[in-house]
């Protein structure tokens, strides 16, 4: 069976609702995966996003689908998250939400 992680935004504590509902998509998109006999697990991305997709790495699931699309500043650099660009370093085959909504 094949296993995909999908990876989001980790609602910050006291989110508000457009916050909070990537976890309806997360969950819309975690049944019909379920549904195609795929196992599915989830991965909340937060600020200390490098460990995470370390790990995540290290998991190696088959692919992962990526919901993260995030800006953080940390001292003075800025990073943008892209949809497209957070598995590339460790080389996992993605798919992301942009190529179906």
């Amino acid at each position: 069976m094949r296993r995909c992680c999908i990876i989001y935004n980790e609602p910050r504590e006291g989110a508000l609702a457009d916050e909070l509902d990537v976890l309806d998509q997360v969950a819309h998109i975690e049944k019909h995966l379920i549904e195609l006999g795929i196992s599915v697990y989830r991965k909340g991305i937060t600020e200390n996003f490098m460990a995470e997709v370390a790990v995540l790495a290290n998991e190696k699931p088959d692919f992962v689908f990526n919901l993260v699309n995030r800006s953080i500043t940390k001292g003075n650099l800025f990073i943008l998250f892209r949809r497209s660009l957070i598995c590339i370093p460790f080389l996992i085959p993605e798919i992301h939400s942009s190529q179906y909504f």
